[in-house]
């Protein structure tokens, strides 16, 4: 009696909590109870009936002490298996099974999730620790226990969980694993002592069960590592980054390697309503445009509020997609007959229409090119595309690439002007004060176009005159190869920067390629006074960057760095394309934290642990609500000197 309720509770501990029994609770959805309870009583009959014949017969050939010292291993591995937790949490068993026989079903979906498993090992091992003559015993206790615990634990389980205290049981099967191993080992030695050679049994035993303690302990503390790393923000260090290699960058800060947390800045980053230049705002940029969405209710909703908030209501239509829509795309006739009578109603003829279209679409595969083709000959108006394909967003061309394409592609050849030149890369105008106009001029440029300050559709049709175009931004770069190829206008790209040095370089590279000497020594001057009296009155500033401004976050950190201040974490995505400025950052700064925003783990930052006194952007003021913010997301773009001015004014006036 006594050998049987040692090797049910055994059993019966060992198999709580397990795979087997999450499995079976999936499978309620899909079987009867009757036929689960069917199906699992004969798997584990069948199993343990192998597993203790297994044992049985491995005592009839091996000696008495070479079985009870590998027993008394297999428990006290049993035991750190226990404390390092079990790997076997996995989706082995998803409850779907082609076999049309429900208990069989269930017969063969546990006999296969169960095969191998620690309790089966357990089975072997008492089998083999008592031998042939007690084969029925251990049977019977192995069975029931198993039984007893996965059926009992699929009806309680949620009971269990959230009743029972975090580790419990665990604890219990340790305790017990522990208890038979230190004591069939302490079997083992007698028999190995009085059998084979005389051993001091006890020292034995003592040293074993020390070196079992210390590899538990060990494995405890790395487990409880482990889960305490779970629990706290994602972050790596400027240093581990640039030791990895841009080709290295970790899945955390790739937005499509993983689950995405929502916090603001991911919604700014990638939301159908987001506020400030996303698709649907950035497609008004063309004089006299309007612009049609073709969306389900919720996008379209969201939006029309948006564009209400906005002030371009009266330049916004809105098309809504059905179920029917979304599965046979019947929308797509509709969309030329809406193209018409949005002209109809309009108090002044559109210059161009432009078409929004949502991932819908993009999971249609719906041809936009041909259907604005049919708008433009229903209408006798330019039509084109937008794509708010959030599907896109990682690709070679996202969203906002493409539109900055569209944006461009109605200007059609002229003669050029050589003191004509395009500003191409932002859908709101530089800062009045940005020292570029300046330079231009005394370059000889006349005229400075932008998108943004066209006052008409004639005006925005005189951008096709342009000797040539500056990109100011890398999202353009396509719809400056447009240019190039359509219009042969070449091309300069400059970057938007933050360190002066690293301005004056550019400016001094553009006078080269133009011929002339391209210098605003004064605006310079200015720049560097900004940053010297930020220094002198916050000389003990620390930074955290955000994302969610006008700048590119590794870029400003670095400039910061070199100017003298700490910049104590980032929260940016990083790419191949900013991996220049990590690389410095790294050597200037090895211990600045990059975070993502993306990354789910943030829901345990804690911004005590950082030392931030100030931050820069929306999303580093979201998790520094209690220190200095400098939101730095204004439309009126920064730029050059006048930006860097203008920005350590703000930093200096919070």
């Amino acid at each position: 009696m006594l050998l049987f309720l040692k090797v049910f509770f055994t059993e019966f501990i060992a198999e709580m909590g397990d795979k087997t029994q999450l499995m079976l609770i999936a499978l309620t959805s899909k079987y009867k109870l009757r036929d689960i309870i069917l199906g699992t009583a004969a798997a584990i009959l069948v199993l343990n009936g192998l597993a203790v014949l297994a044992g049985g017969l491995i005592s009839e050939f091996i000696p008495d002490w070479l079985i009870k010292t590998i027993a008394a291993l297999a428990f006290l591995y049993f035991a750190a298996s226990t404390i390092a937790g079990d790997d076997d949490d996995e989706e082995e068993g998803s409850g779907k099974s082609k076999i049309k026989f429900a208990p069989l079903a269930v017969f063969f979906t546990f006999f296969i999730a169960e095969l191998g498993d620690k309790t089966q090992l357990t089975a072997i091992t008492f089998g083999a620790n008592e031998g042939m003559s007690a084969a029925l015993v251990v049977w019977i206790g192995c069975s029931l226990g198993l039984f007893a615990a996965d059926i009992l634990g699929m009806l309680v389980g949620y009971l269990l969980k959230s009743k029972t205290p975090d580790g419990l049981l665990n604890t219990l099967a340790f305790a017990i694993f522990s208890i038979f191993g230190v004591y069939t080992l302490y079997q083992g030695l007698k028999l190995i002592s009085a059998d084979v050679c005389p051993l001091p049994v006890w020292p034995a035993l003592i040293a074993v069960t020390v070196v079992c303690i210390i590899v538990c302990v060990c494995l405890f503390m790395k487990k409880e590592k482990k889960k305490k790393k779970a629990e706290e923000a994602y972050f790596i260090t400027t240093k581990e980054l640039a030791e990895a290699g841009r080709d290295n960058i970790p899945e955390e800060l790739i937005s499509s390697k993983h689950l995405i947390y929502s916090s603001p800045a991911t919604l700014a980053y990638n939301s159908p309503g987001a506020q400030g230049f996303g698709v649907k705002r950035a497609g008004l940029a063309i004089p006299g445009s309007v612009m049609l969405l073709l969306a389900p209710g919720c996008c379209g909703r969201n939006t029309t509020i948006l564009s209400e908030l906005g002030g371009y209501s009266e330049r916004f239509f809105y098309l809504m997609m059905d179920e029917t829509d979304i599965v046979t795309g019947r929308h797509l006739k509709k969309i030329p007959k809406a193209v018409e009578e949005i002209c109809s109603v309009c108090p002044k003829k559109p210059s161009v229409v432009m078409i929004c279209i949502t991932c819908v679409d993009a999971l249609l595969g719906t041809d936009m090119e041909r259907i604005c083709r049919k708008s433009e000959e229903k209408t006798g108006l330019p039509v084109r595309p937008c794509y708010m394909y959030a599907l896109t967003r990682e690709g070679r061309k996202p969203p906002m690439v493409h539109v900055r394409q569209s944006l461009y592609s109605l200007l059609e050849p002229k003669k050029k002007k050589g003191n004509v030149v395009n500003l191409l890369g932002f859908f709101s105008p530089l800062m009045d004060d940005c020292e570029l106009y300046g330079m231009l001029e005394k370059a000889g440029v006349k005229t400075v176009h932008e998108i943004s300050r066209c006052k008409n559709y004639e005006e925005y049709q005189t951008m096709a005159e342009a000797n040539f175009n500056l990109v100011l931004h890398p999202e353009a770069r396509f719809a400056a190869e447009y240019f190039h190829e359509k219009l042969q206008i070449p091309f300069i790209e400059l970057r938007r920067l933050y360190q002066i040095d690293k301005i004056t370089k550019q400016y001094q590279a553009l006078g080269k390629v133009l011929g002339i000497s391209f210098e605003d020594k004064e605006a310079e001057r200015t720049a560097l006074d900004a940053v010297e009296r930020l220094k002198a009155a916050k000389p003990d500033a620390i930074f955290a960057i955000g994302e969610c401004m006008n700048g590119d976050p590794f870029e400003l950190a670095l400039a910061l760095v070199k100017y003298g201040f700490q910049v104590a974490e980032i929260y940016g995505t990083l790419t191949a394309e900013n991996f220049v400025y990590l690389k410095h950052l790294s050597e200037l700064s090895p211990q600045t934290k990059v975070f993502s925003n993306m990354e789910p783990t943030m829901l345990y930052y804690d911004p005590e642990k950082s030392g931030v006194n100030m931050t820069i952007g929306k999303d580093a003021g979201y998790y520094h609500p209690d220190q200095p913010n400098v939101i730095w997301n204004q439309d009126r773009q920064p730029y050059g000197y006048a930006g860097v001015t203008r920005l350590f004014e703000t930093l200096l006036e919070v």
